[in-house]
């Protein structure tokens, strides 16, 4: 009926009945941990205990990849718009595996004794009421939406300590850990891997680094170049991996402590600023 082919005896260990076969990587994934990564076939056999079938011993991926029902997909993905783990290739060939990981949580009714405590925190942390709606309504697309992108939020407070990376952790608290990122502003639009295009948000909390204007100049026009509201496939550079495709779904929270921190020109709709709390 175009089920899956099972033998009548499953004769793979248990530890790797979770795996799944990257054929691009030579690697495997275990669905069974909260956060995806790849082992090596070599790692996981020398890590798992051999298993005795009669008076012969076998490397547990070994049993593990002749049984019919094994689990091979094609490549890596990275897809926050499909929360479905094992996902269809393009034209019909195979499967992908799905690296993102959504948020768990239970969607219910709102309980506002737990909810002002908030209200009350953007209050004192964004006083304008039209930025503050503006940055609550940004939030409430991020949840409803994961692919949103929306503008890059920048809040700027001459005051120290206010609490903006508080409101980074709110979010990280909601979106996952694994779905959140705090970079500096060099590691965002010069390093050479960029893993944090799979990230939900990113928060970077100083923009102004180099006290050189003309290198901060070159680095903003950089940054207008990777601030972007739409959802784009994107190549996914990280370490010790083979580049793969990602629908780039980051959205951005800066902060900074300067006025002078961005160069933006008038009308740019790449970036939302809103003023904090000054004490």
């Amino acid at each position: 009926m175009g089920g899956p082919e099972v033998p009548r005896t499953e004769f793979a260990p248990e530890s790797v009945q979770n795996m799944v076969y990257v054929r691009s990587e030579d690697a495997v994934v275990d669905l069974s941990k909260q956060r995806l990564f790849l082992q090596r076939v070599q790692g996981v056999n020398r890590t798992l205990p051999k298993v005795s079938i009669g008076t012969k011993k076998f490397n547990p991926f070994d049993l593990w990849v002749r049984n019919p029902s094994a689990l091979k997909v094609n490549e890596l993905v990275h897809d926050a718009g499909n929360p479905d783990r094992i996902i269809p290739a393009p034209h019909g060939d195979g499967y992908n595996i799905n690296m993102f990981q959504a948020p768990r949580y239970v969607e219910r009714a709102a309980d506002m004794t737990k909810v002002q405590p908030f209200l009350d925190f953007m209050d004192y942390l964004i006083p304008d009421a039209d930025e503050r709606r503006y940055l609550l309504d940004w939030i409430a697309c991020k949840m409803h939406d994961y692919t949103f992108r929306g503008t890059a939020v920048v809040v700027v407070s001459k005051t120290q300590g206010i609490g903006k990376t508080t409101l980074f952790r709110v979010m990280q608290k909601v979106l996952g850990p694994q779905n959140t990122m705090t970079l500096l502003k060099e590691d965002l639009v010069e390093s050479q891997f960029n893993p944090w295009r799979t990230s939900l948000l990113v928060c970077v909390n100083e923009l102004l680094g180099a006290i050189d204007y003309a290198v901060n100049r070159r680095s903003h026009n950089r940054l207008k170049e990777v601030v972007d509201t739409s959802s784009q496939v994107v190549t996914v550079n990280e370490k010790h991996m083979r580049p793969y495709n990602a629908r780039c779904a980051t959205s951005f929270l800066f902060f900074s402590n300067h006025m002078d921190a961005l160069f933006l020109s008038s009308g740019d709709r790449r970036f939302f600023v809103a003023a904090g709390a000054e004490v």
